[in-house]
């Protein structure tokens, strides 16, 4: 019995010692340090940005990616920012949720608001029913920035509205409600 509480003890130590190590990632480490002080993220948010010569010719291009980190509901979630595989920002979000909350919660408006990171959507509303994806170019100055366009579909059953969030780059950007959904979906 001792032995086994023993064990325990140095279980619960060493995710405290992962969680204290991700903790203490700042700007300027590279992404594998980041990996192995936190391990694989829960979400990566990605994008590419071109820059341009006053003649439009490439010059170099950047990939700029969000790496976000659910270290459970008792804990705030980790965000880093990394411009080819380096940390550039470092920020603590809310609290994260567990695995066993990963089914579809409460989508309502109330809940889910414009700006709301991946992250957050899918701490409330769980993992979507589809997911759409594709890439988009906009010209900003001398870049070029190719933003990753997310199209996420709740379909809750036949007696609730389906919703449908769209991200660009990581960030909830438009919120959409559509008809009563499928007859084959599980309702709540």
């Amino acid at each position: 019995m001792k032995v086994v509480l023993v064990f325990g003890c140095l279980f619960a130590l060493a995710a405290r010692a992962d969680e204290a190590a991700c903790a203490r990632v700042s700007e300027g480490m590279t992404s594998v340090t980041v990996l192995e002080r936190c391990g694989q993220p829960a979400v990566v948010d990605s994008r590419e940005e071109e820059w341009h010569a006053d003649d439009g010719t490439p010059l170099q291009i950047d990939t700029v990616e969000r790496w976000t980190y659910d270290l459970g509901p008792q804990r705030f979630v980790r965000i880093f920012t990394l411009r080819n595989g380096i940390v550039t920002k470092s920020r603590t979000g809310g609290y994260g949720t567990g695995r066993a909350n990963a089914r579809p919660r409460d989508c309502s408006s109330e809940r889910i608001s414009l700006g709301d990171l991946k992250q957050d959507v899918l701490s409330r509303c769980g993992t979507p029913t589809d997911a759409y994806v594709h890439a988009e170019a906009r010209e900003r100055g001398a870049r070029t920035l190719y933003e990753t366009v997310e199209d996420w579909r709740y379909d809750l059953g036949p007696y609730r509205l389906v919703r449908i969030f769209t991200f660009r780059n990581g960030r909830l950007t438009v919120i959409e409600t559509g008809g009563y959904g499928g007859k084959t979906a599980s309702a709540d």
